[in-house]
């Protein structure tokens, strides 16, 4: 979700700065454009990707969710049009907050938060299980090649 407000100049990078910022290439940026996980801040005249530090942040959560969390590009999908849908339910929010004007759409709101937020949690033990299970299968591999390793050495000449 970006922010209405126009950023300055100042603060956008050039995509191969901001690329470099989080430690992929300059393609791999253009591809998750390519999939609708990202878009520039600003796109110039002359067709320059610019970026700010919304678009750093989210950049990093795309890789996190890939690479550390090992999650396909279909579940980072998911993981971050959630966040975008938590983003637009908080700003939706906010107004009511700071003007103390707590109505029932602000508390269908919240009741939509709380929902999309526990539904974000089942996703996330399911795949806490999933990869206990894929764990425990490297371990017993593991084991099971020690074992066969020592043997091995055992029979060694």
């Amino acid at each position: 979700m970006r922010d209405t407000t126009t950023p300055s100049r100042d603060t956008l990078m050039r995509i191969g700065t901001f690329a470099s910022r989080v430690g992929v290439s300059i393609r791999t940026v253009r591809y998750y454009e390519e999939l609708g996980l990202m878009s520039p801040t600003v796109v110039t005249a002359g067709g320059s990707r610019l970026y700010d530090d919304a678009a750093t942040a989210r950049l990093e959560r795309i890789v996190q969710l890939k690479e550390l969390m090992n999650f396909s590009l279909e579940e980072v999908r998911l993981s971050v049009e959630f966040d975008d849908r938590l983003a637009l339910l908080k700003e939706t929010a906010e107004p009511h907050r700071v003007s103390n004007k707590f109505s029932q759409e602000l508390i269908d709101t919240a009741t939509t938060y709380i929902d999309l937020l526990e539904e974000r949690r089942v996703q996330l033990v399911d795949k806490r299980a999933r990869l206990d299970m894929l764990i425990a299968e490297v371990d017993d591999k593991l084991r099971r090649t020690k074992r066969r390793r020592t043997e091995y050495k055992r029979r060694k000449p």
